[in-house]
């Protein structure tokens, strides 16, 4: 294991990140072991509400992986396509940006789609054009291009980041 030195004044300021962070992910505890006993005592009408309100949607389940083999020319553009991607939280959440690794990479998902607790998207398409020369359409010595190429679908959930992949063996003839 490789060791990294730090100075004091950078190791406190990550010990207070640190402490910071405990302190607003359990927001509860931490004014209860601060509060004197009378001010913790609450009513049934006047339930604690924490500082922040908690993403509750997703995880986005189902088809993260589209596959396809084929004969194709340079300049082609290739469909992957995806179905039943289903929010499986227990509250809404909001797809509100597609990314895909290349400039080559579009897609036909609407955005923002919010989805509520166990809706699914509606089926999407992912299209690549095959450009010659490019990092992900390389070929391999044995002629054919093994395409492995993620891309991301960001949202306002619990995750805020879900990779997706678009795979295939493709023989390409000029």
């Amino acid at each position: 294991m490789k060791r990294i030195l730090i100075s004091e004044e950078e190791k406190s300021r990550i010990l207070n990140l640190h402490k910071k962070a405990i302190l607003v992910e359990n927001p509860v505890a931490s004014t209860a072991a601060t509060a004197t006993p009378a001010a913790t005592t609450q009513t049934a009408a006047t339930p604690a509400t924490p500082a922040t309100p908690a993403a509750t949607g997703g995880p986005l389940t189902g088809q993260l992986l589209s596959r396809v083999d084929g004969t194709f020319k340079w300049g082609d553009t290739i469909q992957f396509k995806f179905n039943g991607v289903k929010n499986s939280g227990q509250g809404p959440i909001t797809i509100n940006r597609f990314m895909g690794s290349s400039d080559n990479m579009t897609s036909d998902i609407k955005i923002p789609t919010t989805l509520a607790a166990g809706a699914t998207l509606e089926p999407f398409t992912v299209n690549v054009v095959l450009q010659k020369g490019g990092t992900t359409t390389t070929p391999a010595a044995d002629g054919k291009v093994y395409y492995d190429v993620p891309f991301y679908l960001f949202t306002d959930g619990k995750k805020q980041r879900y990779q997706f992949y678009c795979r295939g063996t493709l023989v390409i003839t000029d």
